[in-house]
């Protein structure tokens, strides 16, 4: 039996431990990260009905100083086998929720429901529609999604517009309850807590543009390049280390651009975007490092793309 399995859920939970996470907004430390519908994961053993999976599409720089998909439980019947490996032309949804629907049009039957984020495969048969999408579903199924609901990244998409449709995802989390180990946009139907963290809003926010980062805050710096305060540009990442501890890194922020950022602060806030001034007491411009000290911490200003 293959050990790669496919999520079969809108948005499951992966847990340091076996147990369900409670359905509150609280500092839950058992929990790691939130997987989407159609990741790809690594089966590495099965439990009382839980099975521990490393998610193969979100990145961690491991104990043992080497890259692996993020580890954690997650339960049986939010996995399946893959059966059979796609491969070619994949979308992105970049809209909240997307509906699947049975025909390619939206009169017909919804057959899921997915989040933003959500990375799916396209058929390569010749469709005729000018407004749907013909996508694979995990069970070899076909389903057609809204264009206007996914990103389709082309050859010769501009820098400018990548960073554009960066920080159009992060603001449609402003207002998202703040989740300690979220990735997913606040969907209130679904029955497990919904929202991110401020490592899972980075994530999500660029993974709508096809660029898988690293799962948490310190991996999302390491894989980023440093840059000075003037260079700065839409969808660019500002990160915060520890009090008085430059070397540990335990936040990041989007930087929107006219000296605002969008954050996912703190457990029991929500999503919010803030003027630079405001969250750091100094304007962006007064700046001249791309490491400075503010107060009692180091904030490194970084590049992705």
């Amino acid at each position: 039996m293959s050990n790669f399995f496919l999520v079969s859920v809108p948005v499951g939970n992966l847990r340091r431990e076996p147990k369900e996470m409670e359905f509150v907004y609280t500092h839950d430390e058992l929990q790691e990260t939130q997987v989407l519908y159609n990741e790809k994961v690594i089966l590495k053993k099965k439990e009382r009905g839980w099975c521990y999976i490393e998610a193969e599409e979100q990145k961690t720089f491991g104990k043992k100083k080497t890259w692996q998909g993020y580890p954690g439980w997650i339960r049986d019947e939010n996995i399946i086998s893959l059966k059979k490996v796609l491969t070619g032309k994949s979308l992105i949804i970049k809209s909240k929720i997307s509906k699947v629907f049975n025909e390619p049009t939206e009169k017909s039957q919804v057959l899921l429901n997915l989040l933003l984020g959500t990375r799916l495969y396209i058929s390569d048969e010749i469709c005729e529609s000018k407004d749907f999408y013909k996508v694979f579903l995990i069970k070899g199924e076909t389903g057609w999604i809204k264009k206007d609901d996914a990103f389709l990244k082309q050859e010769m998409f501009h820098e400018r517009d990548l960073r554009q449709q960066i920080i159009n995802t992060a603001r449609l989390f402003v207002g998202t309850p703040y989740l300690w180990g979220g990735r997913s946009i606040y969907t209130p139907e679904i029955n497990i807590p919904t929202g991110v963290d401020c490592s899972g809003l980075v994530n999500l926010s660029y993974r709508t543009v096809d660029i898988d980062l690293p799962r948490d805050a310190k991996d999302q710096w390491l894989v980023s390049k440093d840059i000075l305060p003037d260079e700065i540009k839409i969808g660019d990442l500002i990160f915060l280390s520890e009090k008085n501890n430059p070397e540990r890194i335990v936040h990041v922020v989007l930087y929107a651009g006219e000296e605002k950022v969008i954050e996912a602060y703190e457990t029991k806030t929500l999503v919010r975007e803030i003027e630079f001034f405001q969250r750091f007491g100094i304007k962006l411009s007064q700046l001249k490092d791309s490491v400075v000290k503010i107060e009692d911490r180091f904030v490194y200003f970084k590049r992705v793309i």
